[in-house]
């Protein structure tokens, strides 16, 4: 079932006014049907008869190719002329074409061969969502190696006679509520005094409600980048990072706080660690401030990174149309979240959101296209993606597959709620009309038996809405011909999150069964992230300042319809890891080009 589309972006509408009126101006053409393959007529001079051939490949640029200048190292849509009247923008495309002096008669063109017009730019990305911990991640670059490692030593090396003086005796002579601060310094006392490294007294009971209790509180580290101040929702709140200079007065304020929602109040070991984070971020003012002024997490660079994203996407593409699946986008309220739709925007690409499906800090699935060529999107019905998750742990049963609980709810609880389904019915290219994609973020299988369950939903789920499925019938980029008709083709666009070569190759196996390719192959790597000590899971061992890279993400669609494949940034060319200043995700984005064999669309 469709949904209302969307309306488009008034920047996308200029964008394809623009080009039209400049193809309507070097040629008025009509376009007429003759044996299934177009031709043009000159409307007025020999001149124009003349330009007939190169003003064709001007209008296969404009109706089957993205809306973009021929390929060059960063494809990016030319400005629109400020000339162009209020009216055209508004009209449909061809009344705004003519609205703009350019064409008086309507535009055909008939249905051909497959050309390089057929075929579209497919990817996936993880954005990351909403974070507020700079210091989160190490990675390559090297202002970041710097600050980081200072600040670093200064966290393990932190000792109670050091702690002591960072805090000031006001501090450490706050009650709390019932003292139950003054006994938290004490027992962080006790644990220095038994020789014990200071940092070490953060274990995983200590910092059991650190995610949970969360505001209000002040960290310098680990919500360095979240605003504070003022109430909820209070947009002129200063980052975190900017109370250094104040932050012990406004410990004491939060710790005397004695409400239900007081998180100091409700676990006195919760204002240690903000203590700790705290001292060692004052104890090297540089390097913290040269770290959160250039995180990506800052707002300030936003749009820089938005717009980083956005440009590779358009330097894959190489003028081709885009569809590019996205998790973790950020919120639509959010400072990130409009930056990064206005930076996508200002290089030729629209995003629909999947609809009420905010996940807080977490993000939310959306796809990014290229409006003048795919159309307006249509949502998809996806209610029945739980059913569909069910039907796949069944499969897997039958097939003597065991999964243990935890792995059965991780599907149906999580990823079938991570699913957004969308279709270009008014596409230039038939092919791309006719697919079904469809966005997922899963939940991570961490058994070869899980990764297959997660495979056999991928296809329940195409088969759920009118696509993908079973039998080998509706999987990917083709329509069939003559006979029956043909379910739409499905092409899925995941962050899997598979963390291993082999869980790979189980997921990729059940749906080459079904005639599917997954790509990029189970060798290549997609995400690289090294936890830093300085966020709260500096405890764990198997997670902090280890390297860890995975094949996560993954794009599904008919064997044989998949080519150029892609990654960028190159993780295997990485001795640390991501997000970093330049690069705003700890995923690579990956594309690749889906070929369209059914031909080209008729467009009136």
């Amino acid at each position: 079932m469709a949904l209302d589309a969307v309306e488009p972006s008034a920047d996308n509408r200029e964008v394809q006014v623009q080009f039209q009126a400049e193809i309507g101006a070097a040629c008025r053409l009509n376009v007429a049907r003759h044996g299934g393959s177009a031709t043009a007529t000159a409307t007025a001079t020999a001149t124009a008869t003349a330009a007939a051939s190169g003003a064709m490949q001007m209008m296969s640029e404009l109706s089957f190719s993205a809306p973009l200048p021929p390929p060059a190292p960063a494809a990016v849509p030319a400005a629109v002329p400020a000339a162009v009247p209020a009216a055209a923008e508004a009209a449909a495309p061809d009344t705004a074409a003519a609205a703009a002096g350019a064409v008086t008669s309507p535009l055909t063109c008939s249905v051909g061969p497959p050309t390089e017009g057929s075929s579209t730019l497919i990817g996936t990305l993880n954005c990351l969502g909403d974070a507020f911990n700079p210091f989160e991640f190490v990675c390559d670059e090297a202002g970041f190696q710097a600050a980081y490692t200072r600040l670093h030593e200064a966290a393990v090396g932190l000792t109670w006679q050091q702690f002591a003086e960072g805090c000031g005796e006001e501090v450490l002579a706050s009650p709390g509520v019932n003292a139950n601060a003054m006994q938290a310094v004490a027992r962080l006392k006790a644990h220095c005094d038994g020789g014990a490294p200071l940092w070490q007294f953060f274990d995983e009971v200590t910092l059991a409600r650190d995610n949970k209790l969360i505001a209000p509180r002040l960290n310098l580290l680990t919500f360095a980048l979240r605003p504070h101040g003022g109430g909820d929702g209070d947009k002129d709140a200063r980052p975190a990072w900017e109370m250094r200079d104040k932050w012990r007065h406004e410990m004491i304020a939060l710790g005397a706080e004695d409400t239900c929602a007081a998180p100091y109040a409700a676990d006195a070991n919760l204002w240690l660690w903000d203590l700790a984070c705290n001292v060692v971020a004052a104890s090297a003012p540089a390097e913290h401030a040269s770290v959160c002024t250039g995180s990506h997490l800052n707002p300030t660079n936003f749009e820089r990174l938005g717009a980083r994203f956005a440009e590779k996407v358009q330097e894959a593409a190489a003028g081709r149309p885009i569809v590019l699946g996205l998790q973790e986008w950020p919120a639509a309220d959010s400072p990130k979240g409009a930056a990064f739709v206005a930076a996508f925007a200002r290089h030729g690409l629209s995003v629909v959101r999947a609809p009420g499906r905010e996940a807080g800090a977490g993000g939310q699935l959306a796809v990014a296209y290229s409006e003048g060529t795919m159309g307006r999107p249509q949502l998809l019905d996806t209610s029945g993606s739980r059913e569909a998750a069910q039907r796949a742990l069944d499969r897997a049963a039958a097939a003597g597959l065991t999964l243990d609980d935890a792995a059965s709810k991780a599907l149906l609880g999580t990823t079938a709620r991570k699913v957004l389904a969308v279709r270009f019915p008014t596409a230039a290219a038939a092919g791309a009309a006719a697919t079904n994609f469809v966005v997922v973020h899963a939940k991570e299988p961490k058994t070869a038996a899980a990764a297959t369950a997660c495979a056999l939903f991928v296809l329940e789920l195409g088969a759920a809405i009118g696509g993908g499925g079973s039998g080998g019938g509706g999987g990917g980029g083709g329509g069939g011909s003559g006979g029956a008709v043909a379910a739409p083709p499905m092409v899925a666009l995941l962050d899997s999150n598979l963390s291993s070569a082999p869980l790979s190759e189980a997921f990729a196996a059940p749906l080459a069964e079904q005639g599917l390719a997954c790509v990029p192959p189970p060798s290549v790597d997609t995400t690289s992230k090294q936890r830093s000590l300085l966020h709260g899971q500096c405890y764990d061992t198997s997670k902090c300042m280890r390297l860890v890279r995975a094949p996560k993400d993954k794009l599904v669609a008919a064997a044989g319809a998949l080519s150029e494949v892609h990654t960028f940034p190159r993780v295997a060319e990485l001795s640390s890891g991501l997000p970093s200043p330049l690069w705003a995700s700890d995923h690579a984005l990956t594309t690749a080009v889906l070929m369209h064999p059914s031909g080209l669309a008729e467009r009136v």
